[in-house]
């Protein structure tokens, strides 16, 4: 386990219980299972950091070249999921 997560894992019972948590993770689709930057498995691990204190958790995996860690904020397919989120369209 990496040090940073177990720092993370320490500070659970502090998560606010009234947060909706909304983990938006990508994999390009090139074999490496990432966005070039974070691995889906890390992406993923935050689920069980929050487990059981968030309000709800949504998790949603983008695919593709669009799906680049620093192109995600230009991504249309995003930007629907976030406004769905947040205002619940």
């Amino acid at each position: 386990m990496d040090s940073s997560y177990k720092e993370l894992l320490n500070l659970r019972q502090t998560f606010p219980r009234n947060t909706a948590v909304l983990n938006i993770y990508s994999d390009i689709g090139d074999g490496s299972h990432s966005d070039e930057d974070v691995p889906v498995n890390s992406a993923k691990s935050l689920k069980y950091l929050v487990a059981g204190r968030a309000k709800s958790y949504h998790e949603v995996e983008i695919h593709g070249k669009k799906a680049q860690h620093s192109s995600l904020h230009n991504n249309s397919q995003v930007n629907l999921i976030l406004i769905n989120f947040l205002w619940n369209k």
